[in-house]
């Protein structure tokens, strides 16, 4: 019988991952499938880090150089809540966080207030709120306004307790994110649809993926590995 990870590493990507997501528990091949996952994400970022410098951003902290000193960071946190989504385990294990937060070179862009850049949240500086706290979500990234600078509905976080033991639904205050097809939109998926679908530019700002430069699309997505 071929096992989940060779399925998923044979193209199964989206099969085997709705088979993961609809596990009560973990299975053996469910630690290793996502930290290959979240691996194909952080050599995905590292390439569009390079592609948004060549239209002219800076970006001078695209990624977390090293993202193994988190670790004592998710150990103290899962020892006081409890295991972490895995999907967000290896997100931190393998990116750390991520920084695209900076106001576009040109109007082939979206406006910053919309781009919805992918920037993610340190979990180090959530750290003690969170092991003493009682019920306080992980917060994974700030709202698109404030990922601009200004005030907006929130950051999207994702609660510790109750929720998938594979990958978690998103939420911004009270409301799990939802889909264009009316479907809770997940962690993975976000990142499918930011990285391979828009280069980098996230859909929480409210721009639909037809309305942006479909030649830039093409140019920031091209070869980009599947996960």
């Amino acid at each position: 019988m071929i096992s989940l990870r060779d399925r998923y590493l044979a193209g199964e990507h989206e099969r085997v991952y709705q088979e993961l997501v609809a596990l009560s528990s973990p299975v053996p091949d469910a630690r290793a499938i996502a930290a290959e996952m979240l691996e194909r994400v952080r050599g995905n970022v590292e390439e569009l880090a390079n592609r948004w410098r060549t239209y002219g951003f800076s970006l001078q902290n695209a990624l977390c150089e090293e993202p193994w000193w988190l670790e004592d960071t998710l150990g103290r946190l899962e020892s006081a809540r409890g295991p972490l989504p895995l999907t967000i385990r290896a997100f931190y294990e393998r990116v750390g966080w991520t920084n695209f937060a900076e106001d576009p070179p040109d109007d082939r862009w979206p406006d910053f207030a919309r781009l919805d850049p992918l920037t993610s949240e340190d979990p180090s500086q959530q750290l003690e709120e969170l092991v003493e706290g009682d019920g306080e979500p992980l917060v994974l990234f700030p709202g698109h306004e404030e990922k601009a600078g200004f005030s907006g509905s929130g950051p999207v976080f994702v609660q510790l307790e109750g929720t998938s033991v594979f990958d978690p639904v998103l939420m911004v205050q009270d409301w799990e994110v939802r889909r264009p097809d009316g479907k809770p939109l997940r962690f993975i998926p976000y990142l499918r649809t930011t990285i391979l679908e828009r280069g980098g530019i996230g859909p929480l700002g409210g721009i639909p993926t037809s309305e942006l430069d479909q030649e830039l699309l093409r140019e920031l997505t091209k070869g980009l590995t599947p996960f």
